[in-house]
């Protein structure tokens, strides 16, 4: 509806595709429904997530993983922030917002302490929860493009594709 609104409000800053757009247009998705990793069927795999919250899946997941960040930093869809306030002698207090990452440890640090995401295992269920079913509950859709730069530049060659085939082949015997 939005885009839409956006779209007819906005008409004419639009050039009409060209035909070689067209063809770049076709190529492109030809390829991406060619990647059999984006043939994943989300309403099949999100049931499992409703229920896998306790999985060992992401135990085993979070043993390989880092926390670089690498993913999250390089994902089209991320969009975790942190606020930041500063005051100078020469300027008065400015608040600014920064790009953080989910993945980190300090992310959900609280003022007092607390870290309701201090181990790995659970940033690691959060980010996968948030884009596979929290976005879905919401949206009907994951937050993922698909394009696996999370995979490509993984330094431990975590694939998040191949954690949801599992999940997708699980089934009901998640645990």
């Amino acid at each position: 509806k939005q885009g839409d609104d956006f779209l007819r409000k906005y008409n004419d800053m639009f050039d009409n595709p060209t035909e070689m757009d067209e063809i770049l247009k076709k190529k492109i998705l030809e390829s991406i429904t060619m990647n059999k990793k984006t043939l994943l069927d989300f309403k099949k795999i999100k049931p499992y997530l409703d229920k896998g919250f306790e999985s060992s899946l992401w135990k085993d997941m979070s043993k390989r993983c880092i926390t670089c960040g690498i993913c999250t930093y390089l994902c089209p869809t991320c969009q975790c922030f942190d606020i930041h306030d500063e005051t100078g002698k020469d300027w008065g207090p400015v608040r600014f917002r920064t790009w953080d990452t989910c993945m980190s440890p300090d992310f959900t640090r609280m003022a007092g302490g607390h870290n309701p995401r201090e181990k790995k295992v659970s940033r690691i269920r959060q980010r996968f929860m948030h884009k596979f079913k929290y976005y879905f509950d919401y949206f009907s859709i994951p937050d993922c493009t698909g394009c696996g730069r999370c995979i490509q530049f993984c330094p431990v060659n975590i694939d998040v594709f191949e954690l949801l085939q599992k999940l997708e082949k699980q089934g009901d015997k998640i645990q």
